[in-house]
């Protein structure tokens, strides 16, 4: 039972999730009809009519039959969601009030470049740049330079330092260095065998966030939520699913191209 923001009087809603997400309070009213045949526009309407008074954030019709075309085109123009039984059940809901509580998709890219600092027998230390796909042993792996920042930005307590300062702060550049006693690895550079002694990776920073239209689904048995914004600059579309063990991942795809998209608990749609 939720009460009308005019009259106060309680209204029934067929289900209702509450949640706080991102420290929003948010609502999502699910309205769901039962009927051998579509559900019409003229439902849809009423729907409508029903929760303009009513204090939720988003609205999801689920019709047992369907929608006519009608009906889809008006649910679309109010801006409700409309789906299918089977889709409601398969929908991450979690991830929905997530977005529903913003209503934007925050995009964190990292651009970076990287520089050896290494000494040579009778020279002093010297500092060269080198191309993200270089080959470094770490760990007694060898991986890329891409392979190792990616590893490094990925690490919780790298996301706790640089988030609240990227988002809060707006800053945009940063610089992490990574170095041990003794040297990191043997390198040949200009044709004379060096050691390497650090390791200085610059990061340029640009967060953006851009508003979003979603729904939720679900693809053999996988959970999903897809979106898209049309607000430039930032146009794009996403996919997020849901794996076995609960983890998310999904893919974002802009106008640079397509990038792997991971979800964590702690920092919800980075890229």
């Amino acid at each position: 039972m939720v009460a009308d923001k005019i009259t106060g009087e309680r209204r029934e809603v067929d289900v209702l999730i509450s949640t706080n997400a991102s420290g929003y309070e948010v609502s999502i009213a699910i309205e769901v009809i039962a009927r051998r045949r579509k559900a019409d526009t003229l439902w849809v309407e009423s729907m409508h009519s029903k929760h303009s008074s009513l204090p939720t954030n988003k609205l999801i019709l689920v019709a047992e039959s369907g929608f006519t075309s009608p009906a889809l085109q008006k649910a679309k123009f109010y801006g409700f969601e409309a789906i299918t039984i089977e889709t409601a059940l398969a929908a991450d809901w979690k991830v929905a009030t997530e977005l529903t509580a913003t209503g934007f998709f925050e995009i964190t890219s990292f651009k970076y470049s990287c520089t050896l600092v290494y000494e040579s027998e009778g020279s002093a230390l010297q500092q060269v740049g080198v191309p993200s796909s270089t080959l470094i042993t770490s760990e007694s792996k060898q991986i890329t330079l891409d392979e190792f920042v990616r590893c490094v930005l990925n690490l919780p307590e790298t996301k706790d330092a640089l988030y609240p300062r990227i988002t809060a702060m707006n800053a945009s550049q940063f610089w992490f260095s990574h170095s041990k006693p003794g040297g990191l690895w043997d390198a040949e550079i200009n044709g004379t065998k060096v050691r390497v002694m650090e390791l200085r990776v610059g990061l340029d920073v640009d967060h953006a966030r851009t508003p979003v239209e979603f729904s939720a689904g679900k693809y053999r048995s996988t959970p999903f939520v897809s979106g898209v914004s049309t607000s430039p600059p930032n146009e794009l579309q996403f996919v997020l699913m849901e794996k076995s063990d609960g983890t998310r991942e999904g893919a974002i795809i802009t106008a640079q191209g397509i990038r792997r998209l991971m979800v964590s608990r702690e920092y919800p749609m980075k890229c």
